[in-house]
């Protein structure tokens, strides 16, 4: 599901932003499309709406305090759509029908009135003339809804949508206060579980800490150093809300732990927040942290609470900084709520899902669990995207994929390469390849620039890898499938790698590792490979050996070494003379890598398919790719200690030779 479109819906004013009650006698100015200006008046006095959100915010937990909730919510859910269905313009734009079916409608409340933000819009009925009329707007399924809100003239448009996460997960319990830091924490490695690299592989071992950093007994100045330190793009606070005593009424904060006394708390509120995640960070000379997405599990933190005072909630301070999105709760939030909420969130926008999209999602997970307190109601959302937005969230998702293939062919190499690993291992490691395939498959962009023939040519490499790796796994003695032939399987599936090879080459044909893989291949399935085409790909790695970066240099000497083994498959061919180049090549390749880094242990691997699974296929080449080997001398991945000596390659810049 995509967003197929934004309506704007803009309440106004006269006035500075707070100091003004609820009342019907204030007149408002409603402004959606391009419709014409509608006044609108509210249907509450100040003091009955604050006797009835006492009731929806009760978490007594009783049959008759359920019934009253569940009744306040319906009446106020009613109001709202009666208030709503006068604005013409926002009931033309929810009754035109999407030209796709499976499209969400993104409605944008956009206000400053500090008394407006009090109101529970999230759960507004749908109105007369609107699809689903009735039912709440945020559920309803005829044309789905999206909720969200946005300050007036924010400033985060500019903050690019992250393509990588950085996540911080901040945890503060102070005082003997209890949090469900646990289950927190869980769905969070659960969500970054996909683009995690297995320990000691390579140079970079596990990465999780460079995904995920969990800061616990959070105070106000541990979040600052820790923005400080490095930028997140994802900011994650689990902590409980309280009121901040104001000269006129309450407002409310986070509770943080004492920067000097950790045992004790801090309430602080949303400027300060704010004020923290947004710090000057090292390295880069007058540049701010910039986290991209704040998600709040706490209660209130989405409440405005008092409407006297200047300063409005958590929330709305923190994307009034400038925070594009941020999700939070105007109501008491279950620990069940929060974990759903987490888990939901992360496990999506990760994966370059529209946010959007996911809001909705979020609201009917919360909605099955049907919890008293009406946690799929409570849920805020600030957010503020830019023009190009659509665009960017492409990148995101080819990006994730990407690099979430990558860490998938890797943990499956890991799984190969031990010897040991059981069939229940190996086939969650092919389920896993498959379902990557999937999502890559899925996000290959379109269009004619450079920029995506590159992109489609590194996909179609990645899913030649992923096809190669699942017929790795069956030849370990996977089952197949039922009235499948194993071995008819392993050649289906190299010959469909193949063919992604040569694709990628047609996108790219600078890419002399789909080149080399490509003509292996031939090699394995036919038994020859063609003359013009290998003459091509030496021409093609030649250049990036004579005239690239390191990083470059070495993997066209990786080729150059591989297509001099394939040449012994060349008619009239001599392979002494094809083991001694090759030998040539190695040689120079480990002089330039660091021994045991993830360029030469991916180029022994190669070789060593020629003389396991690939022996019986293409006998001709298992004495040769042996004889190579020796150069290799046993290297293998470095202890946990040297991983940091010598150039590494990021996994975001290595090639899967698998």
């Amino acid at each position: 599901m995509r967003t197929l479109r934004t309506i704007t819906l803009e309440l106004l004013r006269h006035g500075p932003p707070h100091n003004q009650l609820l009342s019907p006698l204030t007149p408002y100015l409603a402004l959606c499309g391009g419709h014409g200006a509608q006044t609108l008046y509210l249907p509450f006095e100040h003091r009955e709406f604050q006797l009835r959100l006492r009731t929806l915010r009760s978490i007594a937990a009783t049959a008759d305090a359920d019934e009253s909730r569940r009744a306040y919510l319906c009446e106020v859910g009613q109001r709202l759509s009666e208030l709503m269905g006068g604005i013409p313009g926002l009931i033309a734009g929810l009754g035109v029908e999407p030209r796709e079916p499976e499209g969400l409608i993104h409605l944008q409340l956009v206000t400053s009135a500090a008394e407006l933000a009090l109101l529970p819009f999230e759960a507004v009925l749908s109105p007369k003339g609107a699809p689903g009329e009735g039912q709440p707007l945020a559920l309803q399924t005829d044309l789905p809804v999206s909720i969200t809100r946005q300050v007036r003239r924010p400033t985060s448009e500019s903050v690019p949508w992250p393509t990588r996460p950085r996540i911080l997960f901040a945890i503060a319990a102070p005082d003997g206060l209890e949090v469900p830091a646990e289950q927190h924490e869980k769905a969070l490695r659960e969500a970054i579980a996909p683009w995690v690299w297995p320990s000691g592989e390579g140079s970079a071992g596990d990465n999780s800490g460079e995904l995920l950093t969990v800061l616990r007994n959070a105070s106000l100045e541990k979040l600052r150093k820790a923005c400080e330190e490095r930028e997140y793009t994802h900011v994650h606070l689990l902590a409980h809300g309280k009121p901040l005593p104001g000269l006129w009424n309450e407002r409310f904060g986070l509770i943080l732990h004492d920067d000097a006394q950790s045992q004790n708390e801090r309430v602080v509120p949303g400027e300060l927040l704010a004020t923290a995640l947004r710090g000057h960070t090292r390295g880069v000379k007058g540049r701010l942290s910039h986290p991209s997405v704040v998600t709040i599990a706490s209660c209130d933190s989405a409440n405005r609470g008092s409407v006297i005072e200047p300063a409005g909630s958590l929330a709305h301070a923190l994307h009034e900084a400038g925070i594009p999105f941020v999700i939070a709760s105007q109501n008491p939030l279950t620990d069940n709520g929060s974990v759903v909420m987490t888990s939901a969130l992360y496990t999506q926008l990760l994966w370059g899902a529209d946010p959007r999209v996911v809001l909705h999602d979020v609201r009917q997970q919360l909605r099955l669990h049907d919890e008293p307190v009406h946690d799929w109601a409570s849920l805020v959302a600030y957010a503020a995207f830019p023009a190009d937005f659509d665009a960017q969230l492409r990148r995101t998702r080819i990006q994730s994929a990407i690099d979430a293939v990558k860490a998938t062919l890797s943990r499956g190499e890991r799984s190969l390469s031990g010897g040991a690993a059981s069939p229940e291992v190996l086939q969650q490691a092919r389920e896993d390849l498959e379902q990557t395939k999937q999502r890559l498959e899925a996000a290959s962009p379109t269009g004619s620039d450079a920029n995506a023939h590159e992109l489609r040519a590194e996909i179609q490499g990645l899913c030649g890898s992923i096809d190669k790796q699942l017929a790795q796994f069956l030849d370990r003695g996977l089952p197949s499938e039922p009235g499948g032939s194993s071995e008819a399987e392993r050649k289906a599936l190299l010959a469909r790698a193949k063919a992604h090879y040569w694709r990628g080459l047609l996108e790219s044909p600078s890419s002399h590792w789909q080149a080399t893989q490509y003509l292996a291949l031939c090699g394995v399935l036919e038994g020859s490979i063609p003359r013009e085409q290998y003459a091509y790909a030496c021409q093609v790695a030649r250049f990036p050996r004579d005239t690239g970066t390191l990083n470059e240099r070495i993997w066209a000497l990786s080729s150059l070494a591989e297509l001099k083994l394939l040449s012994a498959l060349l008619p009239g061919a001599d392979p002494r003379k094809a083991v001694r180049r090759a030998k040539r090549y190695v040689r120079k390749l480990l002089r330039a890598s660091t021994p045991g880094s993830f360029e030469v242990v991916s180029t022994r691997r190669q070789f060593e398919h020629y003389t396991t699974w690939w022996k019986s296929w293409c006998p001709r080449l298992a004495e040769p790719a042996m004889q190579i080997l020796e150069e290799f001398q046993q290297v293998t991945e470095p202890p946990p200690a040297a991983q940091d000596a010598g150039p590494e390659v990021p996994p975001e810049e290595r090639k899967p030779r698998t």
